[in-house]
């Protein structure tokens, strides 16, 4: 894997940022996602969860579930 700058990856025309498609079947992806750092809305509901990652934030639980609580949404 090699890390992208992030201005590397857009459109130089648009601007935006250009669709890359991900082999979800690949082992690399597997790999990735099995360390991705990812909410579910039970983590937003107990106090044992929400606390150090309010804490590593520097926010209140609430705060950080107002800010990130979106995250979870499906």
């Amino acid at each position: 894997m090699v890390p992208l700058p992030f201005g590397s990856f857009t459109d130089p025309e648009t601007g935006r940022v250009r669709i890359r498609l991900v082999n979800v079947g690949s082992s690399s992806y597997r790999v990735a996602r099995e360390y991705m750092i990812r909410l579910a809305p039970g983590d937003l509901a107990d106090p044992d969860k929400l606390g150090p990652m309010a804490e590593a934030c520097g926010l209140t639980p609430e705060a950080f579930r107002s800010r990130h609580g979106y995250l979870t949404e499906d």
